[in-house]
């Protein structure tokens, strides 16, 4: 029985460790801990590969079904373990392999129709699709979103275990929520949350937007091959929410 991930991204986005270290663990450590590490991986994962299959006509339970069988696929064959950040992009790498399975999908769905399957297979229903690079477009959009909530999340589990930064995790747990541009009014907020207003604008447009900068850099750095490619795709990510 398939595991059943279509709700994934709908907790608190709490991821304790980095993917670097989960990477590691489906590279070098037993079948349980890789098993256990894959999970977590393609977890983060589900939300692009669902848009992307949805942007090539699947119906909803169709493109849950696609990405369960691809997720199910992957884990069993170690696909994972076999990145290698030299030859490009995590990002693009992953797209590319989901695609060649879409494609494959709907090959299977031709031959089983040609021995005699009666009506149309949900996947089949995709065969006049628009064009990858617009189902692509959003996947890197679920993408980019994906890297924002795990940024949000591993920094709220390092303000939480600070009693002192009581009014960070207030402030950062309201920016995860609803924002930038839904902040209360800056000087009654500070006021609520017992700090200087100064101290909380500069919190706000400054070190909050800095920091989670650098989060979301931790990360996409584990699927690029080097420093400049790494900061390309930051830039190209963040272009992809801003422009949605």
């Amino acid at each position: 029985m398939k595991e059943d991930w279509t709700g994934i991204g709908t907790g608190d986005g709490a991821f304790p460790l980095t993917r670097l270290t989960l990477l590691r663990r489906v590279r070098e450590e037993s079948p349980d801990a890789r098993k256990e590490a894959l999970g977590v991986l393609w977890k983060a994962y589900w939300k692009p590969l669902y848009a992307y299959a949805r942007h090539l006509r699947l119906s909803n339970e169709a493109a849950k079904d696609l990405v369960q069988s691809f997720c199910a696929s992957a884990i069993e064959g170690d696909l994972l373990a076999r990145f290698d950040p030299s030859r490009g992009r995590l990002r693009a790498w992953l797209r590319a392999c989901f695609h060649s399975f879409f494609l494959d999908s709907l090959k299977g769905e031709r031959r089983e129709k040609r021995g005699g399957g009666q009506g149309t297979a949900p996947v089949e229903k995709a065969l006049e699709v628009p064009s990858e690079e617009r189902a692509g477009s959003e996947f890197d959009r679920a993408w980019a979103l994906g890297l924002i909530e795990r940024a949000f999340g591993r920094w709220k589990e390092e303000l939480s275990a600070r009693r002192e930064d009581r009014w960070r995790l207030d402030v950062v747990s309201l920016l995860q929520a609803d924002g930038y541009g839904k902040l209360p009014e800056l000087s009654e907020f500070a006021t609520r949350l017992g700090v200087s207003e100064s101290r909380l604008r500069h919190f706000v447009h400054r070190d909050s937007k800095k920091r989670l900068k650098e989060e979301i850099l931790l990360e996409v750095r584990e699927g690029s091959s080097g420093e400049v490619e790494a900061r390309e795709e930051l830039d190209y990510l963040l272009r992809c929410v801003a422009q949605a």
